[in-house]
């Protein structure tokens, strides 16, 4: 399974492939080797055991308990399986009250116990064996909550997710999905020139096959305006850039464009990002990554080799002769593969600095995809080439 998850929407109960997910797996290993590496490296004070204990809560059901403890502001990370006996996947509701207590410290004593009014995301395979199994349940917040353990890396509300969201699209060619872009600003699209090649010749300048984009694919199987691209207005295509920005047609409303929440920033200023397209041409989904600096991409290359072996060491040591090449561009672990090229790339504050490009993809020894290291890039770089080719 791939450790990617959509984006969080209003609603509470969100289900099945169209779930809008944003807990990412990788979080969810954070928070435990962060807690492992206070006892393992540094060691805790009974204090702060006590004050840890405190988030930890008791999830309650009709028939059955579960443990789960306060993740950040009003939701409660838990196990799946916990509840799943009162989820309907076809309505998204709870069909029984489930209620948490983070009181339950002396047995046969009276706890507060406090409401849960919704099932945000989730994650969860009934197959045996199956390597992901958690929800994230939102709280009743008119009780005091305890304090969190708090490394949660981005300074961002969900909110913000969803507005930014708003600005991505799905990019389609002769009625198939080639990859994701964004609104950058009034009716401008900008996605990587290699999304367009098959349908735009670049000598003489002249699109050769209809282009579409949506922005509203977000639930599987939904019905999607889609809004016409009627001209590459300029582009760069070349070993150090891969762009192209579109005009579409404005007779339908457009979202925002992202051009105010661009930043110029290197890739030693950046160490947490989030990517917000459409991998494989499924619905709209964000991604959770951790940057990769130049001082560590050959390490990190070599290291996912070895934990996800290919059946040609050839390509890893070709991999490694190009990494030279990434300076300028930002490079980082992502679980977003085809499709997904054209994506907006955000820092942890949710300012837009880089447009995810690439990365070395391969199949491992059991054919599942996976990715060495990943690229984008940096958006104030083609911002700049963008006001060359105005001029």
């Amino acid at each position: 399974m791939v450790n990617r998850h959509c984006i969080l929407t209003p609603e509470y109960c969100l289900t099945g492939k169209s779930q809008k997910r944003f807990i990412c797996y990788d979080y969810i290993l954070q928070l435990h080797y962060t807690v492992s590496n206070c006892f393992e490296k540094y060691g805790i004070h009974n204090n702060k055991l006590l004050e840890l204990s405190k988030s930890v809560c008791q999830v309650r059901t009709r028939d059955k308990f579960g443990s789960g403890f306060l993740l950040f502001k009003n939701f409660i990370l838990t196990n799946f399986h916990v509840i799943e006996p009162y989820y309907n996947f076809k309505t998204r509701q709870l069909t029984n009250d489930v209620a948490v207590t983070f009181s339950h410290e002396i047995q046969e004593s009276e706890c507060d116990l406090i409401n849960v009014v919704g099932v945000h995301c989730y994650d969860f395979c009934s197959n045996f064996g199956n390597k992901s199994d958690w929800v994230l349940l939102e709280i009743n917040d008119n009780m005091p909550l305890p304090n969190i353990y708090n490394i949660w890396p981005y300074e961002i509300h969900t909110n913000t997710f969803l507005l930014l969201s708003k600005s991505v699209c799905l990019v389609i060619i002769g009625g198939k999905p080639r990859g994701s872009g964004f609104l950058l600003y009034d009716n401008f699209v900008l996605t990587n020139a290699h999304v367009i090649k098959s349908a735009y010749n670049f000598k003489t300048d002249q699109l050769t096959n209809n282009i579409t984009v949506t922005f509203s694919y977000e639930i599987q199987e939904s019905m999607c305006d889609c809004v016409a691209v009627e001209d590459v207005v300029c582009y760069d295509f070349d070993n150090k850039s891969d762009w192209a920005l579109l005009k579409v047609n404005d007779s339908l409303p457009l979202p925002n464009g992202l051009l105010p929440h661009v930043k110029s920033v290197s890739d030693t200023e950046c160490s947490n990002i989030f990517i917000i397209g459409h991998p494989n041409a499924e619905v709209k989904q964000v991604d959770f990554c951790s940057v990769v600096g130049p001082e560590n991409r050959r390490q990190v290359v070599e290291e996912n080799w070895r934990k996800n072996p290919g059946s040609n060491d050839d390509y890893v040591n070709r991999v490694v002769k190009e990494i030279p090449g990434l300076n300028g561009r930002l490079t980082y672990n992502s679980n977003f593969y085809q499709g997904s090229s054209g994506s907006p790339v955000f820092n942890k504050k949710g300012s837009l600095v880089a447009m995810h490009s690439g990365g070395y993809f391969y199949c491992d020894a059991k054919g599942q995809p996976q990715s060495l290291m990943d690229f984008g890039y940096f958006l104030s770089s083609i911002i700049k080439q963008i006001q060359l080719h105005m001029v």
